[in-house]
């Protein structure tokens, strides 16, 4: 609840922060809680944040469902912009992190019938070593659900530059045949979606 100036919100100045975002059911538990948890982790390694020793996954878990209201007949949407924290231009000064935590309903079903979809004609996604991770410098992603709504798609699938589609504009890209479950390259690039991970340890478990 402590406010912070923009003057020293990295993640507004630089787009140095990055987001997690998730479904949680009316009983606070969220199916893809592990997917999500291990991007996070993974995320502020690569990207050198500090992580404070007290956040250890069973805290951070109450610490969502403490801001999630009981009694609920309808899904929630969580969603956690961590950024870092303090003066400096491209290179930081400090390393502190601060976070923002959202609560919204949900009320999308979880299973979606998607029916116009086009190719992108605007964007392409491109692969750098950071390309995985939900930034908050996501202007493709924004501009591309521009262009999806202005064709009024219901889902806009993002090509790289050589014109290999790698994703969907908020969705992971997969399909099946002669029962094998076929999900795109990852050396294209594209975000670390914990669907794609859910489908490929669900497909391995089986």
């Amino acid at each position: 609840h402590k406010q912070l100036s923009l003057s020293e919100n990295r993640a507004f100045l630089f787009g140095d922060g990055f987001f997690e975002s998730m479904r949680w059911s009316p009983d606070r538990t969220c199916r893809l809680w592990p997917f999500h948890w291990d991007r996070v982790q993974r995320t502020i390694k690569a990207l050198q944040f500090p992580w404070p020793v007290q956040f250890r996954e069973a805290e951070f878990q109450r610490l969502i469902c403490d801001f999630i209201e009981a009694g609920a007949l309808h899904d929630w949407r969580i969603k956690i912009i961590f950024w870092r924290q303090g003066p400096g231009k491209y290179a930081p000064e400090t390393n502190r992190m601060a976070f923002l935590l959202t609560v919204e309903p949900c009320l999308t079903p979880w299973i979606q019938r998607i029916g116009e979809i086009g190719v992108a004609k605007t964007m392409a996604v491109t692969r750098h070593p950071f390309s995985w991770v939900k930034s908050t410098s996501a202007l493709p992603y924004v501009m591309a659900g521009i262009e999806r709504i202005n064709r009024e798609l219901d889902d806009l699938i993002l090509p790289d530059p050589d014109g290999y589609l790698v994703e969907g504009s908020y969705t992971c890209l997969f399909w099946s045949k002669g029962g094998q479950l076929f999900l795109t390259d990852k050396t294209l690039g594209g975000l670390d979606s914990c669907m794609r991970r859910f489908l490929e340890n669900y497909w391995i478990s089986i």
